[in-house]
């Protein structure tokens, strides 16, 4: 079912009801379990017979037969299989002396688009003033958000933007899916406040989306951590910002995508390690390269010289033996907050996030490379392999992709001038 269909649905229970006036075939599209607020009604009809019953009278005030149709329609489609349909109606009543007032709605249709397609929920407030003999009517946002709720059958909830993101309701699969037994019990445990169920890196993401979701009218899609008691996990959930009777209200479906996030980057980290050494790859790598980082961070170069003459000399098996052995002097000098990436061949990078002083950083580096020294003389003599070292500390803002730049071109420096050496550079971006 698409949301043309639902306007098509919601436009055709309007023509039942007010040009052909078919109480029998309004009822025929209605749910067993209908939530309906009229100007007429002031609280919410939960069964049948009274829904019947109060369509009935407001047939009998219908100034004859009327064409209305459904203005300024806007449908949004929901994951769960809802659909909420908005517009304004325009129609005229009969009072009790026989007069005749004209009266203007904005209603909002929840319909279920799956077979039998049926509405579940009717929301009407007046855009203009209707007295009549029955004065103005306040109808409660929360009365029929409650029965709408439970209606779904994902998680999903409603709360007001404009009461710092205040809990309206929330059905039972949400409270089940965030630890809770009740709303009350939710609201009590987080101050009524959901932005505290909200992972604090997310929170920003969450007030500028939505806050631009109420200004264009669009839906807001987030993928967002919350916490059930103190675990947080990842959700999709589907947004839209509603104005109802001068409060916006958020209708969100959730779901919990932790499973395929936790999946996804599983893979992730499969696509990122060399199988060889258990290092990052340069896949690896290349997802840092577009990332700022300020001073202090140091990026270091090191290849293998004549790395294909142990593999000519003693065979590939000894050459990846060399290839682990480097792998594994690297983690053990530098851990931490540091990362070390092999990108193909013979070429190591170590991405040095640590606070360590460039004296510190250069004994270790010096230490690698003599261990290395030492490794050849004992298992590789013939290759004369030995290590070239490159390392470039930042003194700005700059990029993975710059330093591994400059880190690149001081290591072959140093291979220009004999291999076999260490040299550390600073790097100041060009601003």
């Amino acid at each position: 079912m698409t949301g043309h269909q639902a306007l098509d649905f919601v436009n055709q229970f309007i023509k039942n009801l007010y040009e052909v006036q078919d109480i029998n075939a309004c009822m025929d599209m209605v749910s067993d379990h209908l939530v309906f607020m009229y100007p007429l009604v002031t609280s919410p009809l939960h069964d049948r017979e009274s829904v019947r019953t109060h369509l009935d009278a407001f047939l009998h005030r219908l100034n004859g037969r009327q064409l209305v149709v459904l203005e300024d329609a806007t449908v949004e489609t929901y994951p769960n299989g809802t659909a909420l349909v908005n517009g304004k109606l325009n129609a005229e009543l009969r009072t009790t002396l026989n007069q005749v007032d004209q009266f203007k709605l904005e209603v909002m249709f929840v319909v279920n688009m799956q077979e039998p397609m049926s509405i579940i929920g009717i929301q009407s407030s007046y855009a203009s003033n209707y007295l009549g003999e029955y004065g103005s009517i306040n109808l409660e946002v929360s009365q029929i958000m409650n029965y709408i709720q439970q209606m779904a059958p994902s998680p999903m909830l409603v709360c007001s933007i404009d009461d710092d993101y205040s809990l309206y309701v929330a059905n039972d699969q949400f409270l089940e899916l965030v630890g809770f037994k009740s709303c009350e019990e939710l609201k009590e445990a987080t101050n009524n406040q959901l932005l505290s169920l909200i992972h604090p890196q997310d929170l920003e993401e969450v007030r500028e989306r939505l806050g631009r979701g109420f200004k264009t009218s669009s839906a807001a899609d987030l993928i967002i951590r919350i916490r059930k008691q103190e675990e947080y996990f990842w959700i999709h959930m589907h947004c839209k910002v509603y104005n109802i009777q001068g409060k916006r209200m958020i209708f969100a479906n959730v779901m919990n995508i932790n499973d395929q996030i936790t999946l996804r980057k599983q893979l992730e980290e499969k696509l990122c390690i060399d199988p060889l050494t258990g290092i990052n790859n340069r896949f690896g790598f290349e997802m840092l390269s577009s990332e700022l980082y300020g001073p202090q961070m140091v990026l270091v170069m090191m290849d293998i010289d004549n790395f294909k003459r142990v593999n000519d000399i003693y065979g590939h098996v000894e050459g990846d033996r060399l290839l682990r052995e480097l792998a594994n002097l690297i983690n053990q000098n530098f851990n931490g907050k540091n990362t070390v990436y092999r990108l193909g061949g013979d070429e190591f990078v170590i991405v040095i996030r640590d606070a360590l002083a460039m004296e510190e950083i250069t004994q270790k580096l010096e230490s690698i490379r003599s261990q290395i020294e030492y490794l050849v003389k004992t298992n590789w003599k013939l290759s004369q392999a030995s290590v070239s070292i490159g390392a470039v500390q930042n003194t700005s803002i700059s990029t993975i992709e710059e330093l591994y730049q400059q880190a690149d071109a001081i290591c072959y420096e140093v291979k220009g001038k004999g291999k076999n050496g260490v040299k550390v550079a600073y790097y100041e971006a060009n601003l």
